[in-house]
């Protein structure tokens, strides 16, 4: 139910208020147009921070997540990284599935990236969303 890295998909609204198919601010790629992915205010899709990230032994990616069974996390919910300090873009293949959760406040996931690098903030989807297609 997931798009493709780096193809459209999902709800809300564009990064840094960039104007909708304008380019982004610093002249980057243009901004994805509003409604793309689901925004930090929709509880089915609730935000996280990534606390800690090691590869693990089967080499994916383990992803130490702050939210637990209190935010609705359970094992084999999907999730996105996402880039930067704000907005709502997933980072290209930074998808990923919950493989446990341990507490109220704590879950681990599994991920193909090869990095998460500086991005710490991630997107759980407690139920599946479809990518809407770019017209």
């Amino acid at each position: 139910y997931g798009a493709a890295p780096g193809a459209p998909g999902g709800y809300g609204a564009a990064p840094g208020g960039a104007a909708p198919g304008g380019a982004a601010p610093g002249g980057g790629p243009p901004a994805p147009p509003p409604g793309m992915y689901p925004t930090a205010d929709d509880p089915k899709h609730p935000r996280c921070t990534v606390q800690q990230a090691v590869r693990g032994d089967n080499g994916k990616m383990r992803i130490f997540l702050d939210r637990g069974s209190e935010a609705g996390v359970r094992a084999g919910m999907n999730g996105t990284l996402l880039t930067g300090k704000e907005g709502d873009v997933p980072l290209d293949g930074g998808i990923f599935k919950i493989v446990q959760v341990v507490d109220t406040q704590r879950s681990i996931a599994e991920s193909s990236i090869s990095s998460v690098g500086k991005n710490r903030r991630a997107r759980i989807d407690l139920v599946p969303w479809k990518p809407l297609i770019a017209q």
